[in-house]
């Protein structure tokens, strides 16, 4: 294409543009400004049903689902000591038969009684 192709063919846009209506002002602004508050009104919707969902869901974990009325249940101490098993952390190293290593080590006296000029 040549200038005059261009030219020619800007022409006719600019034309065929201008044989159109164009609307007036104040009503592409007030086309725009009922388009924004629908979109604004669609938007404050969605946030208040979202809102309402929140408290909802939060409202259902906080309220006991069991009845309970607030009553607190503790443990005894017979539960407790019957529910749990103490083990020693070393009970991990020991072999699968779990002998006793401490029972296996010989006993010393204690005495602080002098023999022959020696403590036993």
């Amino acid at each position: 294409m040549n200038d005059k192709e261009v030219k020619q063919e800007l022409r006719e846009a600019l034309q065929m543009m201008q044989g159109d209506d164009v609307p007036e002002f104040d009503v592409l602004w007030a086309s725009a400004v009922a388009q924004h508050r629908a979109s604004r009104l669609r938007y404050q919707r969605f946030a208040g049903f979202a809102t309402a969902a929140a408290i909802a869901v939060t409202a259902f974990m906080i309220w006991p689902l069991n009845g309970n009325n607030g009553t607190a249940s503790y443990l005894t101490e017979e539960d407790l000591m019957s529910s749990t098993q103490w083990l020693a952390p070393s009970d991990v190293l020991l072999p699968k038969h779990q002998y006793d290593i401490y029972g296996e080590l010989p006993v010393l006296i204690e005495t602080n009684d002098v023999d022959e000029g020696s403590l036993l």
